[in-house]
């Protein structure tokens, strides 16, 4: 099977660049299962999961808002998160989830609701795939 060329770059620079046989991303339309010879396209991806799969390798993340760029032979993942399934911390991360629960049940101030539900959005997609690494 021929391979795609894969960049992923979060704002400290280029995180990881290899190549794959297929990326899994979601963007705002839905999931994309990309190979070699994919069509061009540009879309925004969603706060999902992220696989990297080369052959019997299969890398998974935890990645939030940014944009895909796609080419026939390369893809460029520009994204503001990422964080590999295995890195993720299981009980820090239960412990942020019931404290943006609870911002979100008791507080007053709308902005810290908001931003509690954004972080809640994130923190419920890495417990999504640490527990898809798990099972």
């Amino acid at each position: 099977m021929k391979k795609i060329h894969v960049q992923i770059i979060n704002p400290d620079g280029i995180y990881l660049e290899e190549d794959a046989e297929m990326i899994n991303v979601f963007t705002s339309v839905g999931m994309l299962g990309i190979l070699f010879g994919h069509m061009p396209l540009v879309a925004p991806i969603v706060t999902s999961p992220l696989e990297i799969i080369d052959g019997k390798k299969k890398q998974l993340f935890a990645v939030s808002e940014g944009f895909l760029k796609v080419k026939p032979d390369e893809v460029t993942i520009l994204i503001s998160q990422i964080e590999e399934a295995h890195a993720i911390d299981r009980d820090r991360l239960l412990k942020a989830i019931a404290s943006d629960e609870d911002i979100i049940a008791h507080a007053d101030d709308e902005e810290a609701i908001e931003k509690a539900k954004l972080n809640l959005a994130k923190n419920k997609n890495r417990l999504n795939v640490s527990n898809r690494l798990k099972g």
